[in-house]
């Protein structure tokens, strides 16, 4: 069979790509999992972040957790940001972004988290389960 495009992934991304243009194409869309969109989501199926979307999206993050805890489809896990010294800006930026809001990080050595990390990784932002947890 001929087709006019091929898309690779059958993600959310992909899938969606070959649904908006399918009407007007032949469209070939190839995935390396077993089903399509196995890792289709980075967030809510497979890795639930407070800190998800930046301030402005965070209220909606945080919101979300009742419900899906609800359904037992969170684990408290909690996460950890870890820079070189080039990145301190990125750093810096990411505590202040998330100062006037309800979620906590706070500054750690990365290397205390993560046994044999190299040793220029030094900069670290926590952040830990939430606290209804």
């Amino acid at each position: 069979m001929i087709h006019d495009i091929a898309i690779i992934g059958a993600g959310i991304a992909g899938a969606s790509l070959a649904a908006a243009i399918g009407r007007d194409a032949r469209v070939l869309l190839l995935e390396a999992e077993d089903q399509p969109g196995y890792h289709a989501t980075g967030r809510s199926a497979a890795f639930w972040s407070e800190t998800y979307g930046g301030p402005g999206i965070q209220p909606l993050t945080s919101a979300s957790e009742a419900g899906l805890r609800a359904h037992d489809v969170l684990t408290p896990l909690g996460s950890l940001h870890i820079g070189r010294a080039e990145d301190a800006g990125a750093i810096d930026a990411l505590l202040a972004a998330f100062a006037d809001t309800p979620v906590a990080l706070a500054r750690v050595d990365p290397r205390d988290y993560v046994p044999g990390l190299r040793a220029d990784w030094t900069l670290g932002v926590i952040e830990p389960r939430p606290a209804s947890w």
